[in-house]
């Protein structure tokens, strides 16, 4: 599997002259334009150059274009780095990359928890009147029954470190 880290993409200028060796090279993404400039003298919006192969541990359009694909990119690093972590998780669950991007600021990531009762311990922790309880009577509270309801009402992922919630 390809980590974030080692994203990249092979480029080809395409409007070298006939007798001319095409310029080409392998960049990490997401590209700086000066770099792009440099090796290929083009920038992101010109129409003479051919994306031949992408490395990255999602599905992109292969006719993407090179401006949209450094932003996905940049945008993928901006994530939490709990989102980049389970990005092949998450892509189970969401038809592509653009819907993750689109529904990331919706998804709840609920760490070291393994099953819904920890993911309902987690939540009741954050609501005042609950952690305002004392603990005599939280231990009697069935959080296995509130992690099943919590379930019943929104899509609960199993990630490696956690569990993410998409509401």
């Amino acid at each position: 599997m390809i980590q974030l880290k080692e994203m990249r993409a092979y480029i080809e200028r395409t409007d070298t002259e006939n007798n001319e060796d095409p310029l080409s090279s392998w960049f990490s993404l997401p590209i700086e334009e000066e770099e792009l400039k440099e090796k290929l003298g083009i920038d992101f919006f010109s129409q003479n150059y051919k994306i031949s192969e992408i490395d990255v541990p999602m599905k992109v359009p292969p006719d993407i274009n090179l401006y949209t694909l450094n932003w996905i990119c940049k945008t993928v690093l901006e994530l939490p780095k709990e989102y980049q972590e389970e990005l092949p998780t998450l892509l189970q669950y969401f038809d592509d990359i653009y819907a993750i991007l689109y529904a990331s600021s919706k998804i709840q990531y609920y760490e070291h928890c393994n099953n819904m009762a920890d993911v309902a311990r987690a939540y009741l922790k954050d609501i005042p009147w609950f952690s305002g309880l004392p603990e005599s009577v939280k231990q009697c509270f069935d959080y296995e029954g509130f992690g099943e309801q919590l379930q019943s009402e929104g899509r609960y992922v199993l990630g490696e470190n956690g569990i993410f919630c998409f509401s």
